[in-house]
């Protein structure tokens, strides 16, 4: 069953769905939420200057902090995407999906996509799930230069319920590893893949 609009709202009063900071009417689609873009953006590092020389990175998800910059905008700032160039940015909302009988799916909004930007399905927040999301972003433009803005709906969040409530011990547990975006603040402090 996907939540409406008005479920989506039950939840967030009755404390099931946790939402920070709250989110406003204009964010409440018929059956989904939007989230807002953060102030957070994440640029895949090129090339780093080694003992050999100049060297092209190899981006490797599993060491963020190694291969990408952090870039944090403030109030009132905006951030500018080149031809081609792909980011990864933050939602402005922490997010907690507190029982674990309903997940969500991360959706692009339709109006982003229309303006030459590319953000695909963005993927599965898990029963339980509590953080901020990341939002993979490129400008597919070949010649134009796309500006955001931080608090612009940017994603939209569908809810589901599960066919039966997750154990708590279950809802960690991705395939052989455990989940290591739960509680992430930022792109670079997730946990990495822990085989048991």
């Amino acid at each position: 069953m996907v939540f409406s609009k008005y479920t989506i709202q039950e939840y967030i009063d009755s404390g099931k769905l946790g939402i920070t900071p709250k989110p406003t009417q204009s964010q409440f689609q018929p059956h989904s939420l939007d989230l807002r873009l953060g102030f957070d953006f994440y640029i895949p590092k090129l090339w780093n200057l080694t003992d050999k020389g100049r060297e092209v990175v190899t981006v490797d998800i599993s060491k963020p902090a190694a291969n990408f910059t952090h870039v944090q905008i403030k109030e009132g700032q905006y951030f500018e995407l080149a031809p081609g160039e792909f980011v990864i940015g933050m939602t402005l909302e922490e997010i907690h999906l507190k029982q674990l009988d309903y997940m969500a799916v991360m959706y692009p909004r339709s109006s982003v996509n229309r303006r030459g930007l590319s953000v695909s399905l963005t993927g599965i927040v898990d029963a339980g799930y509590k953080g901020h999301l990341f939002i993979p972003i490129r400008n597919q433009t070949v010649h134009q230069i796309i500006r955001v803005e931080p608090g612009e709906r940017f994603v939209t969040l569908v809810f589901h319920t599960l066919d039966k409530p997750l154990e708590p011990k279950d809802a960690k547990q991705h395939g052989s590893s455990f989940a290591k975006y739960h509680g992430a603040k930022d792109f670079v402090s997730y946990i990495p893949d822990k085989e048991r």
